[in-house]
């Protein structure tokens, strides 16, 4: 085909232009890669550091104080897997990176277990029911493997690299160590817990992280869970009261301060509930259409801190992970005037009432209305008595509302 025979010339044309491609290359590098092939293809599957500094020296006459610089160039052509962040990980040398995803896809992925291994069962149903992962299970699907105890901690390291699991507290001493692992999470919430997202909504309108993809990115809503979980400290959240689902995450911080957030993964964005218990306003009509609802202080911060944790979080999982190097998103709110309810009350799409399908819901971004300079009318509710949108509504999702709360016809 003429287009691909294009297609391969203008890809080479390109990668010759990649700096990269400028470089001179040692040839004991060379050597020293030909090296570890040789011991992958002899089944080895990993090596220690030591063992790589000693290959590089006495095969290759590479000096021990470039070994690193070496180690990174073919970590980043993808030819070994080797992390130095700690001493523990900064020993593995993982010269098969297909084995080690293979061992990562024993833990994260659900196989069809052996109905015979009755006393694994129990621990089955609870890493899909709960995504607790237990030692014992960890053993049985890594077999050989668990016996050298310092490269299972290692692997279970850079999986916690990876967000893909992270050490989970034990009630129960004699059964071992535990890891949260919330990609394995099969369970779908209740209906009275959909029900209280609802409800929650009402109170303070909910967050929405809506990605330019269409869709939210594969793998990111349980790597966003697990962060938020092991970050939740800076916003008073207590792991321990945590409550998962499938694409559903709920924390809580202490009783006295009654709060809890709610992360609800939809299939092209991320909703974001703030909830406390005891209510702000005297009624939910008031919540919804007051112009002259007035927030506390503590009203206004806790929704700010929970928008900041998030935007640093997903920051940083863009800064970690290749694959969310180019991820764009936008806060977003649904619009109070033609989705009351979060439904659009006529869609004209799917010719139904209260039509709640993502694709129909009316959304204004996070920046238009922090920064409206005047009135903002939604032109799309056409029997609206209203058309203003009550701005005020959203002041505890902004940073630096506090005096503007106070005087909402400045808004």
């Amino acid at each position: 085909c003429p287009e691909v025979v294009r297609l391969r010339n203008d890809v080479l044309a390109i990668a010759k232009e990649l700096p990269q491609m400028k470089e001179p290359i040692p040839i004991k590098w060379l050597k020293f890669e030909k090296e570890l092939r040789a011991m992958s293809k002899e089944g080895h599957k990993w090596i220690s550091f030591k063992t790589a500094t000693r290959i590089a020296s006495e095969k290759c006459n590479v000096d021990s104080k470039d070994i690193k610089i070496l180690l990174d160039f073919l970590h980043d052509k993808r030819i070994l897997i080797h992390f130095d962040d700690t001493p523990e990980l900064n020993e593995l040398v993982v010269l098969d990176p297909q084995w080690l995803i293979d061992v990562f896809k024993k833990v994260i992925t659900v196989k069809p277990y052996d109905r015979k291994g009755k006393k694994f069962t129990e621990l089955w149903c609870k890493l899909e029911n709960k995504g607790i992962l237990d030692e014992k299970l960890l053993e049985q699907v890594w077999g050989p493997l668990f016996d050298d105890r310092a490269t299972c901690e290692r692997l279970l390291q850079i999986m916690g690299k990876f967000s893909l699991l992270c050490p989970w507290p034990s009630s129960d001493s004699l059964c071992g160590k535990q890891y949260l692992v919330p990609a394995m999470l099969k369970t779908y919430p209740p209906e009275d817990i959909m029900n209280l997202v609802e409800d929650a909504s009402k109170t303070i309108p909910p967050l929405f992280l809506k990605f330019e993809s269409g869709q939210v990115p594969p793998g990111l809503f349980p790597r966003l869970v697990l962060l938020f979980l092991q970050r939740g400290e800076e916003i008073l959240l207590i792991p321990q009261r945590t409550k998962l689902f499938h694409n559903f995450a709920r924390f809580f911080t202490s009783e006295e301060e009654n709060w809890s957030v709610i992360l609800l993964c939809l299939s092209t964005s991320i909703k974001v509930v703030v909830h406390r218990d005891n209510p702000i306003h005297e009624s939910e009509e008031e919540s919804l259409l007051s112009a002259d609802a007035s927030y506390g202080m503590s009203d206004v911060t806790y929704p700010c801190e929970v928008h900041r944790l998030l935007g640093k979080i997903l920051e940083s999982m863009r800064n970690e992970f290749c694959w969310l190097k180019y991820m764009r998103y936008q806060v977003s709110f649904i619009c109070p005037v033609c989705c009351q309810g979060g439904a659009v009350r006529r869609c004209y799409t799917h010719h139904v009432q209260d039509c709640k399908y993502e694709e129909c819901l009316h959304f204004w971004s996070f920046s238009q209305l922090y920064n409206a300079k005047r009135i903002i009318s939604c032109t799309k509710a056409v029997a609206a008595l209203s058309n203003r949108v009550p701005i005020v509504q959203f002041a505890p999702w902004f940073t630096t509302l506090g005096n503007q709360v106070k005087n909402p016809k400045r808004i």
